[in-house]
């Protein structure tokens, strides 16, 4: 079973009370979104409730590719560490992910496709995690976007030439950081570990990613800020084996600093129950997360963390059951 890490000391409630920038307003919710302010949301969350919209057209047919949704919602520390899906549902969204790509795309790249998720204040006027309808909504500039250019996912021998990447942009288009996916030269033979470097926002110029080699330590110039780490199958001492699932209800991912494997915080993709979502999560690709910010993360620290949820929710759980 998976060790119950919500208890450990470094996740706790003062986490919740991080300084924020001053003159920024506390604004958590606000029907109209006028007033929503992405830096101190974050600024003020120790975590996020992450829960992914459920579509039966995906569910039924394996051909269909539908825009990715997501809302999002304020995690506490005083929460039980098993969340079903009622617990996602109960509490208010502060924002929205929403994803934007091309038909093309999605239906002939599927989980690999180009895409691009952008954060907004809640679309309507509901205080449930209802969603509403897919892309992005007109007219309206999303406060922070994460690009995942198409890279090709075949590996040469040992080697990967294109690693995966997500690109994270300010809504005045300046970088943010970067997320690239460390490929390690035993991954081809024991992939069950899978990590991910998180970039500051020192790399400046879009030059495409073409060699794993600039992953360990730094990238164009920026250090790295944390390491993802995604034990799969028998990863970690097979403690997410058969997860998420009514067997081990409960997937974790780790964050680590950069020089360090102890866990500064965590990623858990959480089975939504015994339920229509929880029966059919297979097949519907529609996942559940919680995601626990190291305590003390700075605004920048926590859009880098959630851009390393977003690239490993399309690398490792987007591929339905019904789909080849």
């Amino acid at each position: 079973m998976v060790p119950t890490t919500y208890e450990k000391p470094l996740l706790n409630a003062s986490s919740a009370a991080i300084p924020i920038a001053a003159g920024l307003p506390v604004a958590h919710v606000l029907q109209d979104g006028k007033d929503f302010n992405l830096s101190s949301t974050l600024g003020s969350a120790a975590g996020l409730l992450i829960r992914e919209r459920f579509f039966w057209s995906q569910a039924l047919c394996g051909a269909c590719e539908k825009k990715t949704q997501f809302r999002v919602a304020e995690w506490n520390p005083q929460m039980p560490s098993r969340l079903e899906d009622k617990h996602f549902t109960s509490e208010r969204p502060i924002f929205e992910i929403l994803e934007e790509s091309t038909c093309c795309q999605r239906y002939c790249c599927h989980q690999n496709r180009a895409l691009e998720l952008g954060l907004f204040s809640p679309q309507d006027s509901s205080q449930d995690m209802s969603y509403s309808s897919s892309g992005w909504p007109t007219q309206t500039q999303p406060q922070l976007t994460m690009q995942r250019p198409f890279r090709c996912p075949c590996y040469l021998c040992c080697y990967l030439p294109c690693p995966q990447e997500l690109i994270i942009t300010g809504s005045d288009g300046v970088i943010h950081g970067r997320v690239v996916q460390d490929w390690r030269i035993w991954n081809c033979c024991w992939p069950c570990d899978q990590y991910m470097g998180m970039y500051g926002s020192l790399e400046a110029s879009a030059k495409p990613l073409v060699s794993s080699i600039e992953t360990q330590t730094h990238y164009q110039g920026a250090a790295r800020r944390y390491t993802l780490q995604t034990p799969r199958c028998f990863g970690s001492w097979c403690m997410n084996c058969c997860a998420p699932s009514c067997f081990n209800p409960v997937h974790t991912s780790f964050i680590l600093s950069p020089n360090s494997s102890i866990p500064v915080g965590y990623i858990e993709n959480q089975w939504p129950g015994c339920n229509t979502r929880g029966i059919c999560m297979w097949r519907s690709g529609a996942d559940n997360y919680v995601v626990k910010f190291p305590v003390g993360a700075s605004v920048g620290d926590k859009e880098l963390i959630l851009g390393g949820w977003a690239l490993s929710n399309f690398m490792f759980w987007e591929k339905r059951g019904n789909q080849k």
